[in-house]
């Protein structure tokens, strides 16, 4: 016995292919605007950044 669908249950099954397809589309786009970013909100940190230079100085004259 073949199993039928009726044509609304058919066009309903297509749209939610076609909503799901176009909220996939909108997800990549989305993951790709996030990752195009990273550059820009990276910051690197060095060590002379931690250092209280005032401190630093004071300890290596009083070491000399």
């Amino acid at each position: 016995m073949r199993s039928t669908t009726r044509l609304s249950e058919r066009s309903f099954t297509l749209g939610l292919w076609l909503v799901a397809l176009a909220f996939a589309g909108f997800l990549v786009g989305l993951g790709s605007l996030v990752v195009g970013d990273l550059p820009q909100v990276e910051h690197r940190y060095t060590l002379d950044q931690f250092l209280d230079r005032g401190q630093t100085d004071a300890t290596a004259a009083a070491l000399k």
